[in-house]
């Protein structure tokens, strides 16, 4: 129950109005002082009852305090919010005027003094532009000007008084069609909210973002991951954020399966690691069953046998311990071909190149092996490709190169698998670490290389977690969402049509993707405004534009054709 302060003396009230009722029954009484909670507070008479200060309640000491400037501010918004919402529904019927009135005699000792004020000021602004919205939409043919005067006179019958709904609508209609900020608006609507790049470098490729993820370094952005912490709201908003970041998992796997492929999305990225390797293994099928020779086929000069290819040259750039190793896997290696003659087939080069590249993972993941036997396994490995591109069909040797061209984002994946332990999955840092480990070098990484670099930078900058708000921040931040609660309470339907436009991005299903596509400017109605804004602007010549221009501005309506 709210607790209000009247010239001294402290009250528990429902509301503004019973807090002054006690108050007057106290002074008829004639009693300097007055009972309030669990302690008793003096105070004198006085002729003129001043605005009753709104307390809460400390948590962690249990004792009153007064609301913090931030706090008065929060809880401003979401009272903003919630009397246009209650007004809206007393213009639909769907409430009384004596509600109305209620809930606005509760708001005014917080609203009525700023920074209150300012809170509800901006929360009732942001509640009225949907609202208006949906009528500027409508006559969106008639233009900025049609679209500012239908705004500004639905904004203005809702939030006239119920005995002066025309007066309001005049009023707003008169001020729209003024606001300098109506072509504003209509591109705002057109283009969606601002999308940071890298966020909607993801949203092109089927990932569905959060409003905050859309723009991760806004303020939206830190106050949506501070929300996830909140309990009840913050489940829907924490798994919404995660579904963006495996729907980018699912991506990745599908940039790394080979061509042709279409990847079954996985929750578990272990399975899906799984999925990849099982289609690689039927993939690198069309190469095999054909018969070879062990040994490096060349059009000019003679052929190079196998086993000199895969010798470890002794002027390699490597360390005896690392040339040692190498030249000791190649031999054995080697040997399990040595006498098949005929019966070789390809399907024994693909398979000893198979098991060079599984001791090559297994020799950059361990700490303790030697330096440099990699990388001179890695130069064995392209020798037996040599032999088996040599020796194959040309058509059969492209498909091979296009999966080998694919085969490399695979082995990103298992990278970063392998760095995320036991985890149930990789995280956006370690995905962004081993693709910088696919780089030839770090003067390669630097200047943009390195496999699906593309997608790895788009997923750090928008899934990385920023950095967290305080206990104090979380705790005023609470303000409106508290309030939110209280008008649903007072008024469902009221809060629903006002304050429930902003959680649509994060429902399930259809309604939530539309809500997301509106963001983002993918609707069908938002497409068409753009197309025909950008025919406008092939239609006109540079004069006329200019013309054009001058026009709105005379009229006190900025445009947007000349940009």
């Amino acid at each position: 129950m709210p607790v209000y302060r009247i010239e001294g003396k402290v009250y528990r009230a429902e509301n503004a109005d019973e807090a002054y009722a006690m108050h007057d029954n106290a002074i008829k009484a004639g009693t300097p002082t007055v009972e309030a909670m669990t302690h008793r507070v003096s105070g004198g008479m006085g002729a003129e009852p001043s605005m009753p200060k709104p307390f809460v309640v400390d948590k962690e000491t249990g004792k009153i305090r007064s609301l913090t400037g931030l706090e008065k501010f929060g809880y401003g918004f979401g009272l903003g919010t919630r009397n246009v919402g209650m007004k809206l529904a007393e213009m639909l019927n769907m409430t009384t005027p004596e509600k109305v009135q209620e809930a606005e005699a509760e708001a005014k000792p917080i609203i009525s003094q700023y920074p209150g004020k300012a809170g509800a000021f901006i929360g009732e602004t942001a509640a009225l532009y949907p609202v208006g919205g949906l009528a500027g939409r409508a006559v969106a043919g008639g233009g900025p000007l049609m679209r500012g005067i239908a705004e500004g006179a639905t904004q203005g019958a809702v939030m006239g008084e119920p005995g002066n709904r025309i007066e309001g609508m005049m009023t707003g209609a008169a001020l729209g069609g003024a606001i300098p900020a109506a072509a504003g608006a209509y591109r705002s609507v057109a283009q969606g909210m601002p999308v940071e790049r890298s966020a909607r470098k993801l949203i092109s490729r089927g990932v569905e973002l959060t409003p905050g993820q859309m723009a991760p370094d806004s303020a939206l952005g830190t106050i949506e991951e501070a929300l996830t912490a909140i309990p009840g709201i913050g489940t829907r908003i924490k798994n919404m954020r995660g579904r963006g970041w495996e729907q980018t998992q699912n991506l990745i796997a599908q940039e790394a399966a080979p061509p042709g492929v279409t990847v079954t999305p996985r929750k578990d990225p272990q399975a899906m690691f799984n999925d990849l390797a099982d289609a690689y293994d039927k993939a690198y099928q069309v190469g095999k069953g054909f018969p070879v020779v062990p040994a490096i086929m060349r059009t000019s000069g003679g052929d190079i046998p196998l086993s000199a290819a895969l010798e470890v040259p002794r002027n390699a750039v490597a360390d005896n311990a690392s040339k040692a190793y190498a030249q000791s896997f190649l031999t054995n290696l080697n040997s399990s071909i040595k006498g098949k003659g005929s019966k070789l087939k390809s399907d024994d080069l693909f398979d000893m190149r198979s098991k060079i590249r599984a001791e090559i993972r297994d020799l950059r993941k361990n700490p303790n092996a030697p330096f440099k036997a990699a990388d001179l396994l890695q130069n064995a490995e392209k020798r037996v490709t040599e032999a088996l591109e040599s020796q194959l069909k040309p058509d059969v040797i492209a498909q091979i190169r296009a999966i080998d061209a694919k085969y490399g984002n695979f082995k990103v994946i298992e990278d970063a698998l392998y760095r995320s332990k036991d985890q149930a999955g990789f995280t956006p840092a370690q995905f962004s670490m081993a693709v910088r480990e696919s780089a030839p070098s770090r003067m390669s990484y630097a200047g943009g290389g390195g496999r699906m670099r593309d997608i790895s930078g788009a997923a750090a900058q928008v899934f990385q977690p920023r950095e967290p708000m305080t206990g104090r921040q979380l705790a005023t931040l609470s303000g409106p969402v508290v309030a939110g609660i209280l008008g649903a309470n007072a008024a469902p339907v009221a809060t629903a049509a006002a304050a429930g436009v902003a959680g649509l991005p994060y429902a399930k299903g259809v309604v939530g993707q539309v809500a997301r596509d509106v963001l983002v400017g993918k609707t069908p109605v938002q497409q068409a405004m753009r197309s025909a804004e950008r025919s406008l602007r092939r239609t006109l010549t540079p004069k006329e534009r200019e013309a054009i221009v001058r026009a709105l501005q005379t009229s006190a309506i900025t445009g947007s054709v000349s940009e």
